[in-house]
């Protein structure tokens, strides 16, 4: 009896042995484990979650042109429902998608008839946009802005906002970038000039990057800009 009680715990063992083997091979290690670092530890993926915070982004308009960013996201994105309280006060609003290789330019007019399918249809916080004020206003959203968040770019001129309720300076705001992009630009109404930020010589006119403004930021290689 005690022979067979011997043997039979021995082919179990033989058996959880087999098993563990062929579950190794096949589901690659590094699905089990996640992939080594430079450094030789193992890193897992982790999902963030991003935090929405209530916000109220107040933004000033000057007559004329103007680079803003929409950071608050309201509920309904829709351009006609985020410029409600403007309105009556603007031309146009235009976004750039450098994605898109074969418009880049998306538009909403808002004296155009409704049967007229536009193409920017919704608000993207994370996107800088070009809107022609015909006097001096003020727009007011109310929405949530979400912490992190992501924006990817694309080698070459990206148009983007900074959705995030700090402001920064350039070099903290887009330090996960840093030697991936060579230059940064904003526009000022009040003097039509484009204030500059230039990483190479860590320096510019452009001392803070604010929720409220867009930018062109000239990529040299594609990446992702996480804001926090």
């Amino acid at each position: 009896m005690k022979a067979n009680r011997k043997i039979s715990e021995k082919t179990i063992a033989i058996i959880v042995l087999i098993a563990a083997i062929i579950f190794i091979t096949v589901i690659p290690f590094e699905t089990l484990v996640g992939k080594p670092s430079i450094l030789g530890a193992v890193i897992t993926k982790v999902y963030v979650r991003p935090i929405e915070v209530d916000n109220t982004c107040n933004i000033t308009l000057g007559e004329n042109w103007n680079l803003i960013c929409i950071a608050c996201q309201p509920e309904n994105k829709s351009v006609d429902s985020v410029l409600k309280n403007i309105s009556e006060n603007y031309t146009s609003i235009h976004t750039y998608d450098a994605s898109d290789t074969i418009d880049h330019w998306k538009s909403h007019n808002p004296d155009m008839p409704s049967w007229v399918i536009q193409d920017l249809a919704a608000i993207n916080e994370k996107s800088g946009y070009w809107i022609n004020m015909d006097h001096n206003s003020s727009l007011r959203v109310n929405g949530v802005i979400s912490s992190p968040n992501n924006i990817p770019l694309i080698q070459g001129w990206n148009l983007i906002g900074y959705p995030a309720d700090e402001s920064k300076s350039p070099e903290n705001a887009f330090s996960g970038i840093s030697g991936s992009y060579s230059i940064v630009w904003r526009y000022n109404t009040s003097t039509g000039t484009y204030p500059y930020y230039d990483p190479n010589l860590a320096g510019g006119t452009i001392k803070t990057i604010t929720k409220d403004r867009g930018y062109w930021i000239n990529m040299t290689i594609g990446g992702t800009l996480w804001i926090t």
